[in-house]
């Protein structure tokens, strides 16, 4: 497989500088319905909650450089942001079964108008299980929550 999967320990400036890069790339590719001031608020929020949980990172092998990272506090996953250059090539899903197997990682919210990533965790065995009306945030973009039962 072209990707590596590292568990980052400790997450330093160069380390959230490229995290924010892949999540500002994939927001961009995905996140139609965020206007520019709502990325620029939400970049920060993410640069600050990024030190409170475990990272995960896709690193493509013959270049070392992250292609995706996964954020996982307890059993939820809080964030997976894929570089477009790295979309559907499998990292996501690798990321995720990580995810799983090692840390029992079985929640994750969607944004309700995001349906490519709705498809995508349907598609891995995650099942909706509850709707907000706010993000994680509290900013006013409307939730699906899913859950995957474990083996």
């Amino acid at each position: 497989m072209k990707y590596t999967i590292n568990l980052i320990h400790n997450i330093d400036v160069d380390i959230t500088n490229q995290l924010i890069n892949i999540w500002e790339k994939a927001v961009r590719h995905t996140h139609y319905f965020l206007t520019e001031q709502d990325i620029v608020s939400i970049r920060e929020q993410v640069r600050s909650s990024l030190k409170t949980m475990t990272i995960l990172v896709g690193v493509k092998k013959e270049e070392q450089i992250i292609k995706a990272f996964l954020a996982v506090k307890g059993n939820k996953i809080e964030m997976l942001f894929v570089d477009p250059t790295a979309m559907r090539t499998g990292l996501g899903q690798k990321l995720i079964n990580f995810a799983l197997n090692e840390f029992g990682a079985q929640y994750v919210d969607v944004n309700l108008e995001n349906h490519s990533a709705i498809k995508f965790y349907e598609h891995i065995g995650f099942k909706v299980c509850g709707y907000s009306e706010h993000d994680n945030f509290n900013n006013p973009f409307p939730i699906i929550h899913m859950i995957k039962e474990l083996p």
